[in-house]
């Protein structure tokens, strides 16, 4: 009797030890999760909210801003192309820092029908004092130029990208039916073209 009791308590004790091991698994899972995505969750907040408040700039965090790429006008072998598709970077530029773009950079700016374009400055035209007053711009895989861009409509200059990744978030936007506050920090992110 007293060694089937031992044996009871025995295993007794192993369930509790083997359920506390259980909890702080899960604890620690859940700990994990939470650093991981409390940052998307505020990043998200931001670019909606900044989003709201100023829409003739593209949302940013840290002035950086996620673009969506809608055609295939950058396309191509030159660095800094991008297929469409791709999530860009677009640092926002103040105008002391627009004065200094030059040929070969990629910016983005307010097209005439108040689109955010992403193309390659191909030529700077500066006033008689040296300022920048406009820049001609071509996507790398178009044939002609976009013409004159005044200064004041360019928005930033691109920083970097990732291919294919803004097609995977409008194939998950489209599966999940879900709404930009339960998506990634980049679905809530402006196009462009």
């Amino acid at each position: 009797m007293q060694l089937k009791e031992a044996a009871q308590e025995k295993d007794e004790t192993k369930a509790k030890v083997g359920k506390r091991t259980g909890d702080v698994i899960a604890l620690v899972v859940m700990i994990v999760l939470t650093v991981l995505l409390l940052p998307i969750f505020v990043i998200n907040l931001t670019l909606i909210i900044k989003g709201s408040m100023r829409p003739d700039v593209p949302p940013d965090v840290f002035g950086v801003a996620p673009l969506a790429v809608t055609s295939g006008s950058m396309d191509g072998d030159a660095e800094g192309s991008f297929p469409q598709g791709s999530l860009i970077f677009v640092r926002i530029l103040d105008d002391g820092e627009k004065q200094e773009l030059k040929e070969g950079d990629v910016v983005t700016f307010h097209s005439e029908d108040n689109v955010y374009v992403t193309h390659r400055i191909i030529d700077v035209m500066r006033n008689e004092a040296g300022a920048i007053e406009s820049v001609v711009t071509k996507g790398d895989a178009n044939a002609a130029s976009d013409g004159a861009i005044p200064v004041g409509n360019i928005v930033g200059i691109c920083t970097g990208s990732i291919a294919d990744w803004a097609n995977f978030r409008c194939s998950c936007r489209r599966l999940s039916g879900s709404s930009c506050l339960s998506e990634s920090p980049y679905c809530c992110s402006s196009c462009t073209t």
